[in-house]
This record gives C-alpha cells, structure tokens and sequence, in this order.
C-alpha cells in the first residue's frame, strides 16, 4: 500500500470533494466509486450524483467550508490557513479490500494523523482497471471550542508508519520506503 498526501491547500473544498466523487475529470478509467466514510451532517452525494444531481455534494462542500468560516468568526485572526488536507491510500494491482476494512484502514489512518471525530472527511474509494485506492478529503480545523488545526509536523512519517500498520493488519504486500 502506498499512502500519498497532495500538497495542503487554503480556500474551498469544492475542487477535491467534487474529484473524488468522480464529477471531474481523471487521468485513469474509474469503473467504481464508493463511498466508504464520512463525518458530516449532510447525506451522502453519492446516490444523488448517480442520479444525475450534484446537489448533495455541493452541500457537502458548504459544510466543509463552514468551519473555516466559523474558525474566522470566533478566532479574530487575518492569519492565512490551509486547512484542505487530501490523501491517498493505494493498493498495488491484485490486492483488495472490503468495504469494512477500507472503513478500519481510513479510521486508522485519520487517528494515526492527529484528526478526530471533531475533523470533517470523507473517505471514497476507486477502483480501476488494475487497483483500487482510496481518497481521503478532510478539514484540518477541529470543530471545537479552540478551533485548533490538526498539526502537520511529520506527517509524512505519520502516513508511512500507519500505512506500514495497515498492511501489517491486513495481510499486504509491503511498499518500498521512500529513498
């Protein structure tokens, strides 16, 4: 498994919420999207995008920009944040999971980072011609109190060793280490 975290990015969540669930466009052939986990108040989008309304994703993303928004209000501060954080858990072609374990893996995951039930995501899961992966969408800012953001220091080796657990828990091929 290889665990992949895209660069941290301020402003919506429109862009990355809208690609995982497959309303843009990808460099590779999905043949399933799933929706493994998620947080939030709002519904899954998935049944309603199938049927042909981006409605409920917009929703999702109204969510996840409401606690930036709230962040603001309560936290007099003009101090620019990055709270989209985007990862990426891939299997290597041949290997799978079910639903329940990828649902075990992501919580793991998310946990092993530092985000907490207080964190919106969600997690969707593709799956290709060869592999399937799962994209994980979430807000660094903790919906508390305090507002805190999840802490980004290390997280590279965060991901290296949780992902390293995970295919220990489920029988996985090792990835190489990054050099």
């Amino acid at each position: 498994m290889i665990g992949k975290i895209f660069p941290k990015s301020s402003g919506s969540f429109k862009k990355r919420i809208r690609y995982i669930f497959g309303c843009t466009k990808h460099d590779h052939q999905i043949n399933q999207i799933l929706t493994i986990d998620y947080n939030c108040i709002s519904s899954d989008p998935l049944p309603a995008l199938l049927a042909g309304s981006e409605d409920a994703i917009l929703e999702m993303v109204r969510e996840f920009d409401q606690v930036e928004i709230l962040r603001r209000m309560s936290i007099d501060s003009d101090r620019p944040i990055k709270p989209v954080f985007h990862a990426m858990m891939s299997l290597r072609p041949g290997e799978s999971l079910t639903p329940a374990q990828w649902l075990t893996a992501v919580r793991k995951y998310m946990a092993d980072l530092g985000f907490t039930e207080t964190c919106k995501y969600v997690a969707v899961m593709h799956r290709d011609k060869d592999h399937e992966h799962v994209h994980i969408v979430a807000n660094r800012i903790a919906l508390d109190e305090d507002f805190r953001m999840v802490k980004d220091s290390d997280e590279r080796a965060a991901s290296m060793e949780s992902v390293s657990e995970i295919e220990d828990m489920f029988g996985l091929k090792k990835a190489p280490l990054p050099s």
